[in-house]
């Protein structure tokens, strides 16, 4: 059992272990309070407790040193072993520690995740949907008759009209989903007409089911909703001081949430709560006898900004303890929750990524030590894997997709790595199924061939597993398929050679039954030099065995004529 689920069965998975603070505890913690972070004196324990967790037997080579002696005694290992401790380095480290001795790991996570967002605020940046829907689109009306004048002159769409009574609503499709967070702008140019009449922007249109968005020329705004030829003022019409009369004028519809505002000029001027789309037909309405161009008709969606708070000396222990803690709940009493454990990976991506990692280590084993990331993310990553892998492609799991996703945007470094000791229990079965074949294939014909198409069956799954997630440009892959491939056409070679030596016809002819498993080696085959060489042997086959069927008709058919 690896060693942060061990700890957490044991802590999270039962009932807690409760432990009361010494008089010498007490005056730490008032200590630590007045004094905030100390970074050359904290240390990383369990629970703050000189407890530290139940560690396995070590898995690496490069760990027998440094586990000789008691790993509380190794200032070396400790950074090595510490990602699975708590860490108390700050007052929100230790209030959400006193609710886990208490048994309340929800109470320690809302801490922890209180603690990061004051500088992880949700921001909403603008995302272009569309950059301009005028020259974007092939589909605006043009046409000039009685009623109005429409045209599209590059990246301008204008109206005008000679009648004094009905509208122009010229509309195309945009892809704009309603529910999302968008913007809806354009700019305006009043030439001439009636100042009184309105134009502006039609959203959300269906036939003759639209929303719209008009100011007149001489200073007035209204928001309205037409439903099959009916009229309703959502916004009656109002004075705006924002609009420039009988000029140029910016309209910019905003939705958040379930709020839509508007804007003349960059200038707020109301807002509604917002309704649906009758359908996604966008674009203008001028009424009576006006010319109006519009141009730079742009949409876009509000994505939250990618940048994460900043992480500084202050909470890189919250992020480092909050990691922990998902992880621990993730498979905690045997079960598996993606939620906590993606929270968990994408925080110890932070945590492992964040250029407070040296200065980390050398708080946990003293200032002395030297930081060796590689020893440090390769026993976290093996941790790991080690505990969810009973969970991969598994009901209620995780898929190995969504796994390896997790780590996309790790370092490549870092990524290969997982994906190493991820995939190495695949590739290390492969190679015990590869030895067992050398050694059973040495006895005699019939074995070597049963060697190699049960080499094929028992790897088949494994070696195409790996393909489709490692991918055939993978060296790891490409070593154990050019292995496996070999492996396979020896057992044939062998099969063929000694079932020749006892009698080269029976050989000649019985070749064909392995076939198949040479085509499947060629097939799983990656390096150019294995593909020629089993292409040879298959030729060679393939050859002889077509002469064997040859003198085989021959000979029948002299027995026919005799």
């Amino acid at each position: 059992m690896t060693a942060y689920t061990h700890y957490f069965n044991r802590l999270l998975g039962g009932s807690f272990l409760r432990w009361s603070s010494s008089p010498k505890t007490i005056v730490e913690h008032s200590a630590s309070k007045q004094t905030g972070l100390q970074p050359g004196g904290t240390e990383m324990r369990a629970f703050d407790n000189d407890l530290q967790i139940a560690l396995p037997a070590e898995k690496n080579d490069f760990l027998a040193e440094e586990i000789k002696t008691p790993i509380a005694d190794t200032p070396i290992a400790k950074p090595l072993y510490s990602p699975f401790w708590f860490w108390n380095s700050n007052l929100a480290d230790e209030l959400a520690l006193e609710f886990i001795r208490e048994g309340d790991a929800e109470k320690a996570l809302s801490i922890w995740e209180k603690a990061l967002l004051p500088k992880d605020k949700k921001k909403l940046i603008q995302a272009v949907l569309i950059g301009d829907l005028i020259s974007q689109s092939s589909d605006w009306l043009e046409e000039k008759d009685e009623f109005h004048s429409l045209t599209k002159n590059a990246d301008e769409y204008i109206i005008s009209r000679e009648k004094k009574t009905g509208s122009s609503i010229p509309c195309v499709f945009a892809d704009l989903n309603y529910e999302d967070n968008w913007t809806i702008e354009v700019d305006t140019k009043w030439f001439e007409g009636v100042d009184k009449y309105s134009y502006g922007i039609v959203f959300g249109r269906e036939q003759n089911s639209y929303y719209s968005f008009v100011i007149t020329g001489n200073g007035h705004f209204s928001l309205v909703q037409h439903t099959k030829g009916d009229y309703k003022e959502i916004i009656p019409w109002k004075t705006a001081f924002a609009i420039n009369q009988r000029s140029s004028n910016h309209l910019l519809l905003k939705k958040t949430d379930d709020q839509v505002g508007l804007y003349i000029n960059d200038n707020y001027v109301g807002s509604v709560k917002s309704e649906p789309f009758f359908g996604k037909g966008f674009g203008f309405k001028v009424w009576g006898n006006q010319k109006v161009s519009f141009s730079k008709f742009r949409f876009c969606n509000f994505v939250e900004d990618e940048a994460k708070f900043k992480i500084t000396k202050e909470n890189y222990s919250c992020i480092k303890n909050l990691s922990m803690l998902n992880l621990g709940l993730a498979t905690k009493n045997g079960g598996f929750h993606a939620d906590e454990f993606k929270k968990g990976i994408e925080l110890a991506k932070l945590f492992y990524t964040s250029k407070q990692k040296e200065s980390y280590a050398k708080s946990v084993g003293g200032e002395q030590y030297f930081y060796h990331p590689e020893k440090t993310i390769q026993f976290y990553l093996t941790e790991v894997v080690d505990s969810v892998k009973k969970y991969v492609d598994k009901q209620r799991g995780i898929s190995t997709s969504d796994l390896l996703n997790l780590f996309s945007d790790f370092p490549a470094e870092i990524r290969q790595l997982f994906s190493s000791i991820f995939f190495s229990g695949r590739i290390q079965k492969i190679d015990r199924e590869i030895d067992a074949a050398k050694a059973t294939k040495k006895t005699n014909a019939a074995e070597a061939a049963d060697a190699g198409k049960r080499l094929v069956k028992s790897t088949r799954e494994d070696i195409l597993y790996l393909r489709t997630f490692l991918g055939e440009g993978n060296a790891e892959y490409g070593d154990v398929a050019d292995r496996l491939a070999r492996a396979i056409m020896q057992c044939g070679i062998d099969y063929y050679s000694r079932m020749f030596d006892v009698d080269y016809k029976i050989a000649n002819t019985n070749i064909e039954l392995y076939l198949p498993e040479h085509r499947y080696a060629l097939n799983i085959a990656v390096s150019g030099k294995i593909k020629e060489r089993l292409k040879e042997v298959l030729n060679l086959y393939q050859k002889i065995i077509r002469e064997a069927k040859e003198r085989n008709s021959c000979k029948k058919d002299k027995r026919v004529i005799a």
